[in-house]
């Protein structure tokens, strides 16, 4: 994970490399910033192979008028023998960048990433979150 100077820098990419099978040849996560707080973009996508949920399983969110409008929130829940329990993404905004908190957060059960398979980015004075 590279940061930069501000915020989260130049550039603010989570890339999360998974096995076949898993989510086919790649699962990846990207976030892509650019000038002022996320830029023009603010997209978070993530390539799924076939037969896990299709040819693509792209989560795409745009950013509106303002940080990122009322909500900022991405959920994608999934049941077991995929990722475990759960397999959720979340992004919470609030007042301010991205509130109280921005943080990326995917979970996994056991055998497929470990006990868990997270992703964090914090905003403000620590970059990523120990475990």
């Amino acid at each position: 994970m590279a940061a930069g100077p501000g915020i989260h820098g130049d550039q603010a990419t989570l890339n999360m490399a998974a096995r076949p099978s898993i989510h086919g040849d790649r699962d990846t996560l990207n976030m892509a910033a650019g000038p002022g707080i996320h830029g023009d973009r603010d997209t978070l996508n993530m390539a799924a192979g076939p037969g896990i949920h299709g040819d693509r399983d792209t989560l795409n969110m745009a950013a509106g008028p303002g940080i990122h409008g009322d909500r900022d929130t991405l959920n994608m829940a999934a049941g077991p023998g995929i990722h475990g329990d759960r397999d959720t993404l979340n992004m919470a905004a609030g007042p301010g960048i991205h509130g109280d908190r921005d943080t990326l957060n995917m979970a996994a059960g056991p055998g497929i990433h470990g006990d868990r398979d997270t992703l964090n980015i914090g905003c403000g004075r620590y970059l990523s979150p120990g475990p």
